[in-house]
């Protein structure tokens, strides 16, 4: 079980064309801003004895790696070879009747066939989630730090393909059998997702709970959410505002959009 933050962040319809948000370097800038945290990279010596998890935040006390999405691989052929494979298997043996698959039928398919074609779908992003894993147990480990709680921070920045909702989903199965992760926060940037009844494409950022160790802070989630817009904005000059999106069902039903 996750609890969903809903709040969302959106750009101003009538501001354009959007300057290309470079996540890691403007990342960097806020954790330096942020009181008691640390940029481990400029902080630890060199050669490196570990891999090392990207901040440390002590006044929280909290271990956090960024992770940047960037290639969108989603719907590659060699993908969409092995969903075929899979889809003739489920229908040749009688556990579907359809080779269709979209929005629709998608809710029908049995868990086994939906359970692999998330891992066919989501494996780079599993691989970028279980490096995170490690780094954030060996800082943890490493500088004495084994009652702060470890915060995945990962970013979609450049695959349209994948769904919100399926995104969240990859991430969650991973988390799950990877304890050392207790919280993550999922934002996008350089991409927009169009939710219904909403006027126009949203950048949004939500704070999930593994509801496992520490409680989950969301001062510290709203905080550490309202420290990158003000940075975004200044960085960009692209004014942002927020709105809160209630529509659970929506979101989960949200597709990306090119700005």
């Amino acid at each position: 079980m996750v609890k969903l933050k809903t709040t969302m962040t959106s750009k101003n319809q009538n501001v354009g064309p959007y300057p290309h948000i470079n996540v890691e370097e403007y990342f960097n800038a806020l954790v330096r801003e942020y009181g008691g945290a640390v940029v481990l990279e400029e902080t630890l010596p060199y050669p490196r004895t570990f891999p090392n998890a990207d901040y440390v935040f002590h006044s929280e006390k909290i271990v956090a790696e960024l992770k940047c999405l960037q290639v969108d691989n989603v719907d590659s052929d060699n993908n969409q070879v092995k969903i075929k494979a899979a889809v003739d298997y489920f229908y040749d043996a009688g556990k579907i009747t359809s080779k269709n698959i979209d929005e629709n039928t998608w809710p029908k398919l049995p868990k086994e066939l939906t359970d692999r074609i998330y891992e066919i779908t989501t494996k780079a992003i599993q691989a970028r989630i279980r490096k995170a894993r490690h780094q954030i147990a060996e800082t943890k480990q490493k500088l004495g730090l084994q009652s702060y709680a470890g915060y995945l921070i990962i970013v979609n920045e450049g695959i349209f393909s994948l769904p919100p909702a399926a995104f969240i989903m990859a991430i969650v199965r991973v988390l799950d059998t990877h304890r050392e992760i207790d919280h993550f926060i999922f934002f996008s940037a350089n991409v927009f997702t169009k939710i219904r009844n909403v006027p126009m494409p949203l950048m949004f950022w939500l704070g999930f709970d593994m509801q496992r160790g520490p409680k989950f802070n969301n001062a510290f989630n709203v905080n550490l959410h309202e420290s990158w817009k003000r940075l975004i904005t200044r960085k960009t000059g692209i004014p942002n505002h927020s709105i809160q999106v209630n529509d659970d069902e929506g979101f989960w039903k949200a597709k990306n959009v090119n700005p």
